[in-house]
């Protein structure tokens, strides 16, 4: 007890009187409060973010080309981040843009050009040249990732451009001519292409000259397959950019997250032949768009012949040692799976609809996100199972006995949730549901403090990381750490968690402190919302205080090692093995509480409006005022 009074206080003195995370918050705040504003200086922003030291982002202040950190924002950002100046931030479709009858985005999609952004289920839309649309998932955490990733390509962009203006303006002609496009339209590549100049023969020699090592020459060339052209558009973009950020008020109208929730009420009246959920049992699972449904469907193992066979003449050829580190074949077929599908897509789309189909005929519907809140679902009646057409793993752990349910079962699955977005997402399925939601389940992978890529966390409390006074602890019902370890072969961490509102915004200052000071052994982004609003859903009546709550992560990264930080990206024999294995366990669990009984089919019902629906109908047509 002493021990653990004594790190108390000093987190305490550290935290109030040192203001240790001062810098962090006052980036937040100062970010969020211009939003309420309607703009964000980008500048003032950047000197912020400058003083934040954040730990992906190491070499922030050397003149050194931060290839990793480089990479990592730009996966996160529109792919014309070079050539665009201005982006509105929304968290709804522009009014301007909407047809009348239609309540989403997918109108904005006709009228302009959808931009990719790689590594973030993220929704820009280009409006015109120079200026982009970015529906956001929430008015928070999605705002600062975007700023933050912004400013790490503004600190790169910018030491590039000025380590290529020291070289003088003979060598910036140079360049420039260099990279114009050719009459035929040709893309010069890295490595390929020659200039007419006397002085120079490649992008190469150029950057050589200007001081660039070859590490940073092949980074550029990593981060900018037409590397020429991205360079001389940093050079004339000048890394202007105007941040405007719109918020929706018009939280009476029936918008893109109603449209979501209606689309998961229809679904499960569909599967339960009844619009009243009170007679069937709900488990929430919060994963991706693949693991629970991998393990779940039984398209995997109708065609599993199909895939192994495609796997064996277009996929690379794993080592032993490799092959072994899948430590399930099931694992390496759903790794393979992701492969084969994606090339069937590029044929056409009648291998995505006959796995969507044959998923149907089992009670499986799975919901497409058309821009609404960037959140896929898939809702599973799970008391019509054939165990046979599951996971082989999964049927070896059940003994090869599904059991059976005194009341239908409903798996519904969603997409991770991004930070604060977790609130109003979980709100409205725990408005749906209510009651009938028995337990509430997250899985996914976090960075760890601890240990190695690949080992398995269970939070025993979740702390908020900007104010380590909300610390909630999570049952983390029937888990036990040996099952854990069985079940993935890999070690497991037991111990507090914190919440962090970005991966960008968190500095080895931070990390140490809660590693040292609070035994933490890991950090996520949703567990303090999901925590939290479990909390208030029980005290406010619409979710039973008995409802049981998982949770469970797979270690992705280590943000205090350079080496195995979110940068470096992991091998999939490194995380298809524990990720499976956290959604076998957790699908284990949700399995074995069905009670035993014999199910019933339900008698169909007269289809009602949901409580949520009802009640937006009722305030739309109201005239509303706080103060009365």
């Amino acid at each position: 007890h002493s021990n653990t009074a004594f790190t108390g206080a000093v987190a305490h003195i550290l935290q109030s009187r040192q203001n240790v995370f001062e810098r962090l918050n006052d980036f937040s705040l100062y970010v969020l409060s211009l939003a309420t504003k309607g703009a964000i200086h980008m500048k003032k922003a950047l000197r912020k973010y400058m003083e934040l030291a954040p730990a992906l982002h190491s070499k922030m202040h050397s003149s050194e080309i931060d290839v990793s950190a480089w990479m990592y924002a730009l996966k996160r950002l529109p792919e014309n981040v070079t050539t665009t100046f201005v982006y509105l931030l929304a968290t709804n479709a522009p009014t301007y843009f909407a047809d009348n009858d239609s309540t989403s985005l997918l109108s904005l999609s006709n009228k302009s050009k959808l931009i990719a952004t790689d590594a973030r289920r993220r929704t820009v839309f280009e409006f015109c040249p120079g200026k982009s649309f970015v529906y956001l998932r929430d008015h928070q955490t999605d705002l600062l990732d975007f700023v933050t990733c912004l400013c790490v390509h503004v600190v790169e962009a910018g030491k590039l451009r000025r380590r290529l203006n020291g070289q003088g303006q003979a060598l910036i002609q140079q360049l420039v001519n260099f990279s114009k496009p050719e009459s035929t339209g040709r893309t010069l590549s890295l490595r390929t292409s020659y200039c007419e100049s006397d002085n120079f023969n490649s992008l190469d020699e150029i950057l050589q000259r200007a001081g660039f090592s070859d590490a940073e020459i092949t980074g550029l060339g990593l981060l900018f397959p037409d590397t020429q052209a991205a360079i001389v558009q940093m050079f004339y973009h000048h890394e202007d950019y105007n941040i405007q950020f719109r918020r929706d008020l018009n939280t009476f109208s029936i918008g893109q997250r109603d449209t979501w929730l209606e689309r998961i009420r229809m679904a499960a009246v569909r599967l339960t032949k009844s619009a009243d959920f009170d007679d069937v049992d709900v488990h929430i699972i919060s994963s991706n768009t693949h693991s629970v449904r991998n393990c779940l469907s039984p398209f995997p193992r109708r065609y599993h012949q199909d895939i192994e066979a495609w796997a064996d003449m277009h996929m690379p050829h794993l080592t032993e040692a490799e092959t072994e580190s899948f430590k399930h074949k099931e694992n390496y077929l759903y790794f393979a799976m992701q492969a084969f599908l994606k090339s069937k897509e590029a044929e056409n789309r009648s291998m995505a609809d006959l796995r969507s189909a044959i998923e149907l005929d089992h009670n499986f519907v799975c919901l497409t996100d058309h821009f609404d809140t960037g959140v896929r679902v898939q809702v599973v009646d799970v008391s019509k199972f054939d165990l046979a057409l599951m996971d082989p793993v999964l049927g070896k752990y059940l003994g090869h006995a599904l059991p059976r349910c005194r009341r239908q079962s409903l798996i519904v699955n969603m997409d991770y949730t991004f930070g604060n977005q977790t609130v109003e997402v979980l709100g409205m399925l725990i408005l749906l549901f209510g009651h009938s939601i028995k337990s509430i389940n997250v899985l996914g992978k976090a960075g760890s403090l601890q240990g190695s890529r690949g080992d398995i966390m269970k939070p025993t409390h979740i702390i908020a990381a900007e104010n380590t006074n909300e610390i909630i602890r999570l049952p983390n019902d029937n888990m036990m750490a040996q099952s854990l370890s069985d079940i993935s072969g890999r070690d497991v961490h037991e111990g507090p968690m914190i919440t962090v509102q970005g991966t960008l915004l968190q500095s080895r200052a931070m990390l140490n402190f809660y590693q040292r000071l609070y035994k933490c052994i890991g950090l996520e982004m949703e567990g303090i919302f999901f925590a939290r609003h479990i909390q208030k859903s029980i005290a406010a009546g619409h979710l039973s205080a008995d409802v049981t709550t998982r949770f469970l992560y797979y270690t992705s990264d280590l943000p205090l090692d350079p080496n195995s930080n979110l940068s470096q990206a992991m091998k999939p024999w490194e995380g298809i093995p524990p990720l499976y294995a956290i959604t076998r366990l957790i699908i284990l669990e949700v399995l074995r509480s069905i009670a035993p009984d014999p199910c019933a089919d339900a008698p169909p019902a007269e289809d009602h409006p949901s409580v949520w629906r009802r009640a937006l109908d009722t305030l739309k047509h109201t005239k509303y005022s706080g103060a009365k």
